[in-house]
């Protein structure tokens, strides 16, 4: 028995630290097909800590941290963030994160592809979202560049085109 708390001790403290269950299972020599780690990810999901419970809920903090820096299926993520695959679907649903997600992921200059494998989704489903009409920030630090040359070749003629170039020109420089 005390092999098996330690054991229980051993995954619960890989868990805390952000290991999947395959990273896991590996470390500890256990078999992949083993289902003691899910079932100790779910007993983590509420845990005991000097006297006070701890819940550690779904958010999207935890589930942003844990997608992009996951490779795999919609269970195993489900099993990482100690939840059931309907939790984790529920949650989606309602948060509308992988949406956002998307949006975020296109706008800093992701491929539609690297979008699809990263929140594990068909690329179909993220055209029909429309992310080919949202600007990306390559695309908009090219526009500020043209209008940059513009104002620049006209800025001496009038002191509020000067201006304007001045502030564009700041605003251009932060987005580097």
């Amino acid at each position: 028995m005390a092999d098996k708390t330690t054991l229980f001790e051993r995954i619960k403290a890989f868990i805390l630290d952000g290991y999947d269950n395959n990273q896991i299972a590996e470390y500890l020599n256990i078999s992949t097909k083993s289902k003691y780690i899910q079932r100790v990810r779910r007993v983590v999901n509420q845990y005991e800590d000097n006297a006070t419970t701890v819940l550690l809920t779904l958010t999207k903090k935890r589930y942003y941290n844990a997608i992009m820096n996951h490779n795999g299926t919609k269970e195993e993520l489900a099993a990482k963030l100690g939840v059931s695959r309907m939790t984790l679907h529920n949650f989606e649903k309602a948060t509308e994160i992988n949406i956002k997600l998307a949006k975020y992921l296109y706008f800093c200059g992701a491929s539609i592809s690297q979008i699809a494998k990263t929140l594990g989704t068909k690329e179909s489903t993220l055209k029909k979202m429309g992310l080919e009409e949202i600007p990306t920030l390559n695309g908009i630090k090219e526009q500020m560049k043209c209008a940059l040359d513009l104002l620049g070749d006209v800025s001496d003629l009038d002191e509020d085109i000067a201006v304007k170039c001045y502030s564009l020109n700041k605003i251009f420089d932060r987005l580097k």
